[in-house]
């Protein structure tokens, strides 16, 4: 079975950063939605090709807005603070953003 990308639309803040090389870290919400996309049934992490990581939602072709990351696997984090959570500690999933 080939593996899939994991595409990841972000913000143009966040996607400048990536692109320097100073975010290394992508956090999502630890909700139903991630939980589905990042394991398995069992729980167990699922494996991807790659991370497509997109300034919002370009049009096809235009891979001028894609950066794409080896795929590093992810941690959980169980109180982060961070401003786009409202500085509140929150259960996230910590995807590695790191270029080989």
């Amino acid at each position: 079975m080939e593996l899939k990308s994991l595409h990841i639309p972000v913000n143009k803040i966040y996607w400048l950063q990536a692109a320097s090389g100073d975010k290394g870290w992508e956090y999502r919400l630890y909700n139903e939605r991630w939980i589905s996309l990042l394991t398995n049934e069992d729980g167990s992490p699922k494996e991807f090709k790659d991370i497509q990581y997109k300034l919002g939602y370009p049009k096809k072709g235009d891979t001028s807005k894609i950066l794409t990351f080896p795929w590093k696997g992810f941690k959980i984090i169980e109180d982060l603070v961070h401003p786009h959570f409202d500085n509140v500690p929150t259960k996230v999933f910590a995807i590695k953003l790191e270029r080989d």
